[in-house]
């Protein structure tokens, strides 16, 4: 597994989740492609090449949830317009849509 080692920032270069020490999240088999913050609960999603989304809070720092959506590279992810979810996207034509309400 690979690790992520993160620190999180605005479109301003603002710092949004401060480290309170390095943090180190194992969760994907290969490269992180994208990754998208979602506001509440404080968390993000990252995806890859392993065909994998993983939502991490990163507060526990423990993950909530895991998914292989594709047997090939995930290239995107995207925070729903709403803002309480997000949509993944493979190679391979394959579509995640997470909505939370």
């Amino acid at each position: 597994m690979l690790d992520i080692v993160y620190s999180i920032y605005n479109m301003v270069g603002n710092m949004l989740i401060l480290p309170k020490k390095e943090r180190v999240f194992k969760g994907h088999g290969s490269a992180v492609r994208k990754l998208v913050v979602l506001p509440e609960p404080q968390s993000f999603v990252p995806v890859g090449n392993d065909g994998q989304v993983c939502e991490w809070n990163s507060e526990k720092e423990q993950a909530v949830a895991k998914k292989t959506v594709s047997s090939t590279f995930l290239y995107s992810v995207c925070l729903l317009s709403t803002k309480s979810g997000f949509t993944a996207v493979g190679e391979d034509g394959s579509v995640l849509m997470v909505s939370r309400k």
